[in-house]
């Protein structure tokens, strides 16, 4: 059951989506998030196997870093517009699919604008982003299981688990602060989640 794409560039972060899969995959049920080195057992045909995820997913995470744009093939050209590079082929195919993509910038990786991307890709330009700082990874996570369990709300989060119970607790947090069960855990800086105003 493959609800979240992991779709990243080798090259730009590849092991900040690593950690994100990893990270998630111990809150969420198994099988919950894919992603193509951890996926896809060996000597499956992995075109295939790509394209299959990505139109079965909720949602595709396109992890960005600083250097997402930069990387290059052995040409010296811009994988980006290469139109067999996968990177670009599988968020094309969530959008063509109506799977909702989720840019998640890394770092100090800045929002990405229609003028930098290939008309073809000029759609994730506005799609609306959220943000993995080294500095605050653990409340990022967070943030972003939170608005996982939105999309999918029968996920079950282990982290957000009553001790003892195995009920899940009232999460509930706005731009200051996480609460559960009404009791503030500390403040948390999210932001700005929203840069520009609202492989």
């Amino acid at each position: 059951m493959v609800e979240f794409f992991v779709n990243y560039r080798t090259g730009d972060e590849e092991n900040v989506a690593a950690l994100l899969e990893h990270a998630l995959s111990r809150r969420f049920e198994s099988g919950v998030f894919f992603r193509a080195s951890k996926s896809i057992p060996p000597g499956d045909d992995y075109e295939r196997a790509l394209v299959t995820a990505v139109r079965r997913s909720t949602a595709l995470l396109a992890v960005i870093g600083p250097r997402w744009l930069e990387v290059r093939d052995k040409q010296g050209q811009p994988k980006l517009d290469d139109a067999a590079d996968w990177t670009r082929r599988e968020i094309l195919e969530a959008f063509g699919n109506r799977v909702r993509v989720i840019p998640v910038l890394v770092g100090k990786a800045r929002p990405l604008a229609a003028s930098d991307l290939p008309a073809e890709l000029s759609e994730l330009a506005v799609c609306e982003y959220l943000r993995l700082r080294n500095r605050d990874m653990e409340a990022d996570l967070d943030r972003l299981a939170v608005e996982l369990t939105r999309l999918v709300p029968e996920l079950k989060d282990k982290k957000v688990l009553t001790p003892g119970t195995g009920g899940t607790v009232n999460n509930a947090y706005d731009d200051a602060q996480i609460g559960v069960q009404g009791t503030v855990m500390g403040n948390v800086d999210f932001g700005p989640w929203r840069d520009r105003g609202g492989r």
